[in-house]
This record gives C-alpha cells, structure tokens and sequence, in this order.
C-alpha cells in the first residue's frame, strides 16, 4: 500500500489508511488464537516499521511517540481487546460447543 501512496499529502492520511485497511487485514482472526511472545514480538515490528517508514525515523522514541499520537496501540493490546470481545460474545451464547467449553474450564482462544 504504502508504495501506490507515498506521496500521500500528509502522514496522517497514511496512518489512518494503514488503520483502517492494513492493520484490520494483519489482526484477521488472532482473537481466536493462542499467540507466542515471539508472534507478538513480529507483530510489533511490523508496525513499528511501518511507523518508521512513514514518519522516516530510526528512532524508537519517536515511533512511540508517533504511535500514541495517532492511538495506534501496539499488537499485543489491540489482539487483548479483541480477544476479550471475542469472548463476551460467545460468552453469552446459547451455542452448546461454547457452553460446555466453559464448564470444562478450557479457554476460548
């Protein structure tokens, strides 16, 4: 994406774009799943870099900075969420796969 846009007019185009069309694609069905600090590691650094290349900055500072800015949380928050909303919905289902799931104690991710 970033190669069709990079001479988007301003950063702030391509970091809602990169949050309303890349990030949804790269999150797809994680609340569903067990992830690996090492999957969460990658994960960051794909949206770390991302923050790199469009503000065309090295430091780690900046990218904080820029990522707090345009409330863009790092992956392990965003799947957290998504996990906990994942679970309230079927938490509250008539589904019986799920039912017996949470008499059986097993977790749904």
């Amino acid at each position: 994406m970033y190669g069709k846009i990079a001479n988007a007019p301003s950063e702030s185009v391509v970091v809602e774009l990169l949050k309303t069309k890349c990030l949804p694609t790269l999150y797809y069905g994680l609340e569903a799943c067990p992830i690996s600090k090492k999957q969460y590691k990658s994960l960051n650094y794909v949206l770390h870099s991302t923050f790199r290349k469009i503000f065309k900055s090295k430091s780690q500072d900046i990218v904080n900075e820029c990522m707090l800015m345009f409330n863009c949380p790092s992956a392990e928050e965003t799947i957290h969420k998504r996990n906990l909303k994942f679970q309230s919905k079927y938490a509250a289902t008539d589904n019986l796969l799920c039912f017996v799931c949470q008499m059986l104690c097993v977790p749904l991710c």
